[in-house]
């Protein structure tokens, strides 16, 4: 049994620190952030911004295909 509590302490006492290490990293971080105006910029990165646009949208027509055929899977599975 304290074998298994020492176990214990000893992963959550990791778990605080790297957490704690990650919180050290962010809060300067965040404060940088939060100090800067804050704004939306439009951004042109020539063929590539169309390209990933596209796959955006063929992942949303994708999306909607993968819906109708599930609310059709569960219509047949549900009909007597």
């Amino acid at each position: 049994m304290a074998e298994l509590l020492l176990a214990w302490f000893a992963w959550h006492g990791a778990a605080a620190a790297a957490i704690g290490a990650l919180v050290a990293i962010l809060v300067p971080l965040l404060l940088d952030w939060g100090s800067r105006p804050s704004a939306l910029v439009a951004r042109d990165f020539g063929v590539l911004s169309w390209l990933l646009s596209l796959l955006a949208l063929a992942a949303a027509v994708w999306s909607f295909r993968d819906y109708l055929a599930w609310r059709r899977l569960r219509r047949a599975s549900v009909a007597p």
